[in-house]
């Protein structure tokens, strides 16, 4: 799934990625944002995070 983090309503990309990941665990994840940067490296319990804007090959290389 991609997504980006905000979104309109009242969910944002991460409670969105939590969602997905009880109902299909092993789910690819990758979240973007053009406000949000990444603090950590991703694991499996957080999700790819990309800075928007990014090059088409990052996405690539994030759904790999």
């Amino acid at each position: 799934m991609v997504s980006d983090i905000s979104m309109p309503g009242n969910k944002d990309g991460f409670e969105l990625a939590a969602l997905l990941k009880c109902r299909s665990p092993n789910c690819k994840i990758v979240l973007m944002s053009g406000y949000f940067q990444q603090k950590n490296k991703p694991n499996e319990d957080v999700p790819i995070l990309l800075k928007k804007p990014f090059e088409a090959n990052k996405l690539f290389q994030a759904l790999q």
